[in-house]
C-alpha cells in the first residue's frame, strides 16, 4: 500500500478506525495512532512509511475474518468515505503482484508487504521467499 502526502490523512483515518478492531487491548503507550502522530511530528516521511507497513499488517491480521465481519467493517469504512478493507486487500494484492512482475523488492514497505503475503495461505510462497532472500531477508528458522 503506497501512502504519500496526498492520501496520508485518509489512510491515517482508515487505520484509526481499524486499529481498535485489530488491537482492542492497546494501551495509550502502544496506540498505533498516537505512535504514528509522534513519528509524523518529527518525520512525515517515516510516518508515511510506518503507516503503509501498519496497513499491510492490518490486511494480514484480518485475513481470517469471516465474510460478515469484513462486510460490516467495509460498511463502516464506506460510511466515513474511506477505502474498504476489501479495497485495501485488492491494493495489497496488486502491490505484491507488481513486485513479482518486477522481480525484485524495491523498498522496505514492499518487503513487509511481500513478507505478509508469503505468510498468508494460498500465495506463491517459493517465489516470494526468493524475492525476500534477494532483498536481504529469508525464511524464519
Amino acid at each position: 500500500m503506497k501512502v504519500d502526502a496526498n492520501n496520508y490523512g485518509q489512510m491515517r483515518a482508515w487505520l484509526a478506525l481499524m486499529a481498535p478492531e485489530l488491537f482492542p487491548d492497546s494501551s495509550p503507550e502502544t496506540d498505533p495512532i498516537k505512535c504514528l502522530d509522534e513519528t509524523f511530528a518529527t518525520s512525515p516521511a517515516n510516518a508515511r512509511k510506518g503507516l503503509a507497513m501498519a496497513i499491510n499488517d492490518c490486511v494480514d491480521f484480518a485475513d481470517d475474518w469471516a465474510a460478515d465481519r469484513v462486510e460490516a467493517i467495509d460498511d463502516r469504512l464506506r460510511e466515513r468515505g474511506l477505502p474498504t478493507l476489501t479495497d485495501i486487500r485488492a491494493s495489497f494484492s496488486r502491490e505484491v503482484q507488481r513486485v513479482v512482475r518486477r522481480g525484485r523488492i524495491a523498498s522496505e514497505v514492499e518487503y513487509y508487504a511481500v513478507r505478509n503475503a508469503v505468510e498468508m495461505a494460498g500465495t506463491d510462497a517459493e517465489r516470494l521467499w526468493q524475492l525476500i532472500e534477494a532483498y536481504g531477508g529469508g525464511p524464519p528458522g
